[in-house]
């Protein structure tokens, strides 16, 4: 399955995985992480190291997100963005399983982690205030 893999100062790179479950698709490439994810949209996500500030790694991207206290925030060290399996409410789960990111989701969340800097952050939220008052 398709995944997306961001490093510091480097270009959004599209991987393939066969692994079942987000964790482990993340432990791939953050390896000495305490991995998290967060939702970006729907049931698209990133997985982080939860202590890359406390580790001082180098800045990734800024993500803006208004559902946030904190609407701006950087995002430090290596970034895997993936989709998740929809679940099932009524049974037990260990981990979210990683479903196939489409072709959409893959240019939405590239555009996503391409933010670097305070001027494209402007760019973007203005290109999302437009598509919103539309």
């Amino acid at each position: 399955m398709r995944i997306l893999l961001k490093e510091p100062g480097k270009p959004v790179e599209i991987k393939e995985t066969s692994e079942r479950y987000i964790s482990d698709a993340g432990r791939l490439y953050i390896p000495n992480g305490d991995i998290r994810h967060f939702i970006l949209y729907g049931s698209v996500c990133f997985l982080f190291d939860d202590e890359a500030c406390f580790k001082d790694l180098e800045r990734n991207f800024i993500l803006f997100n208004p559902r946030l206290i904190i609407p701006v925030q950087e995002i430090r060290g290596t970034v895997v963005g993936c989709k998740l399996k929809p679940i099932n409410p009524f049974e037990e789960i260990w981990d979210y399983e990683v479903d196939e990111l489409s072709d959409e989701d893959i240019e939405n969340v590239s555009e996503i982690f391409s933010i670097e800097d305070e001027e494209k952050l402007e760019e973007y939220i203005k290109k999302i205030m437009k598509e919103m008052n539309k």
